[in-house]
């Protein structure tokens, strides 16, 4: 009985983000909004965000059936190196400089004020740049605390470091990077659990610190709203199809890859293909890169015509973290995908029976030839890839598991 009643539980969750969940237009989006929506429905859900600009009343209104109170505060984008001398004095305390840039006073204030006059079960506070907020729970409260790791971030950063064509920039995420890979799992311990998006980046977490308690609650896709499309009949034209935030260098970097590398070699084999990219904020070495065979969109207001007029979707990503979330919304849709390995990372995805892995210009080639060319491959690996996204990586399955996780804590 005493269980049956904890699992009916309606309990008081503080949510702490730093990007507006409403529309869902990007991965930290995405899942927040369908967490949110989910979670909401059975719990009183307390948002509070930290914002680059103020969110217009649409925002507003596609949140408030979930939640039960909305407070967002606006921390206007400064240059990387603004505020020396609070960088320094992060840096003295061994914390990361560039986490001044996600402290705003006035949300701290509301969150210790909201915790003192509230029976709040649960804090949940969303990626490792935002978990300062943590020190808003006073010692030997009874809250549970959560924090989530949309990315390992030392991981990810020296990753992008690699890419990055810019000398200051590259020095500086590499210090980034150094420095999160101190901070970052030590500072996780504060917290009652840890999730993260992956086992791979679970077992990163405790390769640096055995004591944590890390809990894999992955990434998903609305399997209703993302319906599959008819299989695309032939035509003269092919379209392959990328999606991504272009001001996100590991993106900007894997679309150059593929039109320097890949497309002459696709030339003598597929003459009449269209390679589209969409996504928010191209920058200029993205919008470069338009030609006759490459159109570049910029932000759409619906990412599922263009999936419905591919063929293949391409992952061509060389760095990064988290898993893609572009690669499940294909999959959820029926349409068939090439990715490289990092681009696949920490999805339990089989090579060959859900999509195709290639991480060098033949294979990514001939994974593109295959999938067009042989109809019974193509239709096959899209019906296990649907298969698979339904019975694994639906939101509501892995909103089930987060409200599991929170009833586990507050035994």
């Amino acid at each position: 009985m005493e269980q049956e009643t904890n699992e009916n539980r309606v309990m008081e969750i503080v949510y702490v983000a730093n990007v507006f969940p409403y529309p869902p237009t990007n991965g930290h989006s995405i899942r927040n909004y369908n967490l949110l929506k989910r979670v909401g429905q059975h719990h009183n859900l307390h948002l509070r965000l930290l914002v680059h600009e103020k969110p217009t009343e649409e925002q507003l209104i596609g949140l408030l059936p979930f939640v039960k109170s909305l407070r967002y505060y606006v921390q206007p984008e400064v240059g990387a190196f603004a505020q020396p001398l609070r960088g320094l004095r992060y840096w003295l305390r061994g914390i990361p400089p560039d986490l001044r840039f996600s402290m705003n006073h006035a949300l701290m204030q509301d969150l210790r004020h909201f915790i003192d006059d509230n029976e709040v079960d649960i804090l949940q506070i969303e990626d490792p740049s935002m978990a300062l907020y943590v020190n808003a729970v006073p010692k030997g409260s009874r809250i549970r605390t959560v924090l989530t790791f949309h990315d390992i971030n030392f991981k990810k950063y020296e990753r992008i470091s690699k890419l990055e064509p810019s000398l200051k920039r590259k020095l500086r995420l590499r210090f980034h990077s150094h420095m999160m890979r101190k901070w970052e799992p030590k500072f996780a311990a504060n917290f009652t659990r840890c999730v993260t998006m992956s086992d791979v980046d679970r077992e990163l977490l405790l390769e640096v610190d055995s004591e944590l308690k890390v809990h894999t609650i992955p990434n998903g896709v609305d399997t209703e709203l993302f319906q599959p499309f008819p299989e695309k009949p032939s035509s003269m034209m092919y379209h392959l199809l990328f999606v991504g935030n272009m001001d996100y260098r590991p993106n900007i970097e894997a679309v150059k890859w593929f039109t320097e590398q890949v497309m002459p070699w696709l030339d003598q084999s597929i003459p009449n293909y269209m390679f589209w990219i969409v996504g928010v904020n191209p920058r200029e070495e993205v919008l470069a890169l338009k030609s006759a065979k490459v159109q570049v969109t910029g932000r759409v207001p619906d990412v599922r015509p263009y999936y419905e007029n591919a063929n293949v979707v391409i992952v061509p990503l060389f760095a990064g973290g988290g898993t893609r979330l572009k690669i499940l919304e294909a999959m959820s849709l029926g349409r068939p995908v090439v990715s490289t390995t990092i681009g696949a990372e920490g999805l339990e995805l089989i090579p060959g029976q859900h999509l195709l892995i290639a991480d060098d210009v033949q294979d990514f080639r001939s994974g593109i030839e295959a999938l067009i060319q042989d109809d019974m491959f193509r239709q096959n690996m899209v019906a296990q890839g649907r298969d698979c996204v339904v019975d694994q990586y639906d939101w509501g399955a892995i909103a089930e598991k987060l409200e599991k996780l929170y009833l586990r804590i507050l035994r």
